[in-house]
């Protein structure tokens, strides 16, 4: 019996230190989006109607501010009468070092990119920029990454199998500034 409780004590013990040495070691991603303003740009485009409209080009600075590499995806969510989103592609036109690809774009710790696009002006419209992310897969997550698929107790462990959001705040072409408060129907992923 005397045993047994030394045992269990030193799975305790263990368990705690692995804890404490592990957890600060874990790839972190955190990324930011700051929508900096108007570039002077606009493009032009013929809508439904067959009618010419001009809109301005916006640019954004995105930054990893996390602890490991990111996968990300940067666009605008325009949000129709507060009714459905649509996600438009932003454009990366100037990236630090820290910027690669392979088939997704990729952005390593401390460093930023600079992306564009154009907003909508239709008055029934409101428009953010957001920035999807996750980190990079290291070798023993790619390795273990079936099992934590079919295994849920093993999914938060994993944190690429996690997919994160960050965003601007909200613009209305009749409002240049930003508003603070989000649409009630949640563009969190």
């Amino acid at each position: 019996m005397k045993r047994l409780k030394f045992i269990i004590l030193g799975i305790v013990v263990l368990t705690i230190i692995c804890y404490v040495l592990f957890e600060p070691s874990k790839h972190r991603a955190r990324m930011t989006i700051l929508a900096l303003g108007p570039t002077g740009e606009f493009v032009k485009e013929t809508n439904n109607l067959g009618v010419e409209e001009r809109h301005p080009v916006w640019r954004f600075a995105i930054t990893n501010t996390g602890r490991s590499d990111v996968i990300f995806d940067p666009h605008l969510l325009v949000l129709h009468q507060s009714v459905y989103e649509d996600r438009v592609k932003m454009q990366v036109v100037s990236a630090s070092s820290g910027y690669y690809t392979n088939w997704l774009a990729a952005l390593r710790p401390r460093h930023g990119v600079e992306a564009e696009a154009a907003v909508p002006v239709d008055k029934e419209l409101s428009w953010c920029g957001a920035v999807d992310y996750f980190p990079r897969t290291t070798t023993i997550e790619s390795n273990l990454w079936p099992i934590g698929e079919h295994v849920r107790l093993l999914h938060g462990l994993f944190p690429s199998m996690n997919v994160h959001c960050d965003q601007t705040d909200w613009h209305s072409p009749t409002n240049i500034a930003p508003t603070s408060v989000p649409p009630q129907n949640g563009t969190n992923l």
